[in-house]
């Protein structure tokens, strides 16, 4: 592959595609050494020691959401939108284990986050990791543009048929003209006062319509923004069954 071949548009997707398999395995790497002293596998560590390995994992864990998202982005462009391992999925397991991946980074800026799920909520087929790309993304988001001292709430619940997420912040909120861009890869813009939402939102809008959702911005009246994220779903009895008959006990 050539500089001319890049030029014309030739070979650009199997350079991502190979960029992004060539930062996977250091990272993979990275990941595996960092469990291993958390682990206390080469010993036992200070509570210095303890806090450099968690921020080495966070920020691994951020590196990694971010490479994911460039390989998603070429997906979209290259119209290969799938979701792949369709499986059954516990939507408040999945809030939890987001909220975990980024409790260290809302520490170290001196966020809050808030959480409050209603258990029991499951989607019958769905792509367990780019729901939880999705939900990473809108919580980073939300992180990028709060101050130290402000908080961020994750929310969710069932609404009529639908498994209903919310996460709202105390920043600035989308400008008027934004906020029917925000979508938008071509014309994205950033939230006054920083923290630009690059091509996330897009993301995430195309990660939701993949599953048969939708996603709406608003901004609240006491200030700061709301993410609204809908699923369809199946009820708590249905998700219970479904589970009973995938471990055979009826």
């Amino acid at each position: 592959m050539d500089g001319r071949s890049l030029e014309h548009g030739l070979g650009w997707s199997d350079l991502v595609e190979h960029v992004v398999h060539e930062v996977r395995k250091p990272l993979a790497a990275n990941k595996a050494y960092a469990e291993i002293l958390a682990d206390d596998v080469s010993g036992p560590l200070n509570p210095a020691q303890r806090e450099h390995v968690e921020t080495i994992l966070s920020s691994n864990a951020r590196l990694e959401q971010q490479v994911d998202s460039l390989y998603e982005l070429l997906a979209v462009f290259l119209g290969r939108e799938r979701i792949d391992q369709a499986e059954q999925l516990d939507l408040s397991q999945l809030c939890h284990r987001v909220q975990g991946l980024l409790s260290k980074a809302f520490e170290d800026k001196g966020v809050r986050i808030s959480a409050r799920f209603q258990e029991g909520l499951c989607l019958p087929a769905a792509d367990e990791m780019r729901l939880q790309r999705t939900l990473w993304r809108l919580l980073d988001n939300a992180l990028r543009v709060s101050e130290p001292g402000s908080h961020v709430q994750l929310e969710l619940e069932q609404v009529d048929d639908r498994a209903v997420f919310t996460v709202e912040d105390e920043g600035p909120g989308f400008a008027p003209e934004a906020k029917s861009q925000c979508f938008d890869l071509v014309r994205q813009r950033e939230r006054p006062m920083g923290g630009g939402v690059g091509v996330s939102l897009h993301l995430c809008r195309a990660a939701v319509e993949a599953h048969g959702g939708d996603i709406v911005v608003t901004n609240k009246s006491c200030g700061g923004a709301k993410v609204t994220l809908e699923l369809p779903m199946v009820s708590p009895e249905a998700c219970a069954h479904t589970s009973q008959r995938a471990d055979g006990t009826l």
